[in-house]
Order: structure tokens, then C-alpha cells, then sequence
């Protein structure tokens, strides 16, 4: 599949799990990556029952963020299709010093809304 644009319209999901939280809510830790580009779904191609299924034992939610709001802020992101997964992207830092932990917390603070999910 080749790689869409992503529009200011879309939506991306992160998944989370519960070591993503503690007493105070969501870590901003959430959204470390090995690679440093934290792994997203682009709302409009994913398959959220599918994503579920091979995350089952782990995932409890999503964090949703809006595309026009991370790109207001330092940010965009990038769609980076798997064969096992058509919606994978990944959120980018525009900053010149990478997705350094104050990164990771201005991103958690563009968090429009967390989706719990039955598991």
C-alpha cells in the first residue's frame, strides 16, 4: 500500500496501556518510542477490531489526537503502512532538538480525548 497523506481532518490513535497511568492520569511517557516517532493509527484506515485482537492482553484504550492540533504545535505525522497493519503512522517532532521528554509532554497536553475500551 502506498503511503497517504495525512490531512489536517484526520485522526490518529495511540494505544495505550495501564502502565501509561498512574494516580495523577496519563504519563507523559506514554508516547516514548524506541524509535523516537511515536506509533499511531490513522483513524480512517484502521481496523479497530483487529488492532484490539493482537493487543488484547494489553491494551486498554486509546489517546486521540487531532491532526491540525499537533501541527499547530511542532508536530506532524506521517502515514507508514505495515503488512500487518495499513493504518500505522507516526507522529513527528518539528523540533530541532528530536522527541526529547519535553516533547513527550507538550504531546501528552494535545491529547483531545482518551477512548476506553472493553478488553
Amino acid at each position: 500500500m502506498e503511503p497517504e497523506t495525512i490531512l489536517d481532518t484526520d485522526k490518529l490513535y495511540r494505544r495505550l496501556e495501564k502502565e501509561d497511568f498512574d494516580r495523577k492520569g496519563l504519563k507523559s511517557s506514554a508516547f516514548s518510542d524506541p524509535q523516537k516517532e511515536p506509533s499511531v493509527h490513522l483513524e480512517r484506515l484502521a481496523d479497530f477490531d483487529s488492532i484490539k485482537e493482537v493487543y488484547s492482553e494489553t491494551i486498554i484504550g486509546y489517546a486521540i489526537f487531532l491532526t491540525y492540533t499537533l501541527r499547530k504545535h511542532e508536530f506532524d505525522a506521517e502515514h507508514r503502512p505495515l503488512s500487518s497493519d495499513v493504518s500505522h503512522s507516526v507522529i513527528l517532532t518539528l523540533s530541532q532538538n528530536g522527541f526529547t521528554k519535553g516533547a513527550r509532554k507538550r504531546l501528552k497536553k494535545l491529547v483531545s480525548q482518551i477512548l476506553n475500551i472493553d478488553v
